[in-house]
């Protein structure tokens, strides 16, 4: 089984926006096969016509049509199920351990790990999607503060402690740069306490 994504009117910008699902699909592109990262099947552009409300004025429009793999639901949905126990606990976490080292050694930083990002699949193990704001970074991982502030999509129940800052003052005296990397290792370990 697929699930199938799609947007509709959207120009294709070079290079996609983060936020946009063709940012999403150059992230899964260019990112190596990893187990625990959603599988891109295929993408394809589809053209459709459409009318008014009225029955006139047709027009063409073309929609980005993206087929991943079928996950059946969110982590968010298996936290505190009685079917999850202490060993599948521990599983999760190695696997989410396992991602967010995975990613950062790619320079990567997905911004908006959360419970609702992963997924469990058919055969219990944790997959990773929405990547829409992932963000390509350099080697020190690291983005001025407001930048950062502005750049994170992560659950706001989870936010670290220097985004939380940088949120709070908008104009710091000095623009301090932070490090997404380590910002990302506090979510996962939100993610560990919210699994256990």
């Amino acid at each position: 089984r697929v699930d199938l994504l799609h947007t509709r009117g959207r120009e294709v910008k070079e290079p996609p926006e983060p936020g946009s699902l063709q940012h999403e699909l150059l992230c899964l592109h260019t990112l190596p096969k990893q187990r625990n990262i959603v599988t891109l099947y295929a993408h394809f552009e589809d053209e459709y016509t459409y009318s008014d409300d009225q029955g006139r004025g047709y027009r063409r429009k073309s929609a980005l049509c993206v087929v991943l793999q079928y996950l059946p639901f969110p982590l968010s949905s298996a936290l505190g199920s009685t079917e999850l126990n202490l060993t599948r606990c521990l599983g999760f976490i190695e696997e989410l351990l396992e991602l967010v080292v995975f990613l950062h050694a790619q320079h990567l930083v997905h911004t908006n790990l959360s419970a609702s990002s992963l997924y469990v699949n058919t055969d219990h193990s944790l997959v990773l999607g929405h990547f829409r704001h992932a963000l390509q970074l350099d080697r020190s991982m690291t983005v001025p503060a407001r930048e950062a502030a502005r750049l994170w999509h992560g659950p706001e129940d989870f936010i670290p402690p220097e985004l939380l800052d940088a949120r709070q003052d908008p104009d710091p005296p000095t623009e301090a740069a932070l490090n997404l990397s380590v910002a990302e290792v506090w979510v996962a370990g939100c993610l560990i306490c919210a699994i256990l």
